[in-house]
Order: C-alpha cells, then sequence, then structure tokens
C-alpha cells in the first residue's frame, strides 16, 4: 500500500482518538493507543519519499492540519498528567505531615542562649 495513503489512515485514527473526552480510568489506555499510533507513523514517515501525485499531496496537507490538533491535544494531555502527578505529591506531603506532624517541625521561634 502507498505509505502516504496508510501514514494519513494512521493520523487520522490518532486524530480521532484524540477528540474523545479523556476519562481518568481510561487515560492509560489511551496513552497505549497514542504509543502505538506515533511508533506506526514514526515508521510510516521514514518510507515516504518523493515524487508525489497530486492525491498525496492533497493527503500531506489534510495530515499536517490533523497535525496541529494532535499537538494541542498532546500537549493538554500532558499538562493534564503534569497536574496530577503535583496534587499527588501534594496529597502524599498533606498525609505525611498529618500522620506525623513533629517530623519536620519548623526551627523558627526558637531562642538559643549563647551566654555562659
Amino acid at each position: 500500500m502507498n505509505p502516504v495513503i496508510e501514514l494519513y489512515r494512521i493520523t487520522k485514527g490518532l486524530h480521532s482518538s484524540l477528540t474523545e473526552p479523556v476519562h481518568q480510568e481510561k487515560r492509560d489506555e489511551l496513552i497505549e493507543s497514542i504509543t502505538r499510533f506515533l511508533d506506526e507513523r514514526e515508521q510510516l514517515i521514514k518510507k515516504v519519499q518523493p515524487p508525489y501525485t497530486e492525491e498525496e499531496r492533497k493527503l500531506g496537507a489534510e495530515i499536517v492540519k490533523m497535525n496541529v490538533f494532535i499537538d494541542g491535544k498532546l500537549d493538554d494531555l500532558k499538562n493534564e498528567i503534569q497536574q496530577d502527578i503535583a496534587n499527588q505529591k501534594k496529597r502524599i506531603t498533606s498525609t505525611t505531615k498529618y500522620i506525623n506532624p513533629y517530623q519536620s517541625a519548623p526551627s523558627d521561634g526558637m531562642f538559643f542562649d549563647k551566654k555562659k
């Protein structure tokens, strides 16, 4: 099969998987799916060689348009994951301080007498 047409098909699949809302429970499955699509696309991009027919140029323009959307959605997904990681770290810190409040007691407010 023509690599440009196959690349378009895979890019279309990636685009459609990113248009659906991302639920917290299914995010791991979505990330695996995205990874598979990106790996397949990487292999196909290496196979795409000029000269291009008129149909391949049209498909290439559509692929570029979809890539803009895909890049934005991947950035949004990355930011969401980073926010979740930051919230989890904050939650762990809060839980630790609640369980053992004197573990990291602040040293301000102490007075050291230096006279002998």
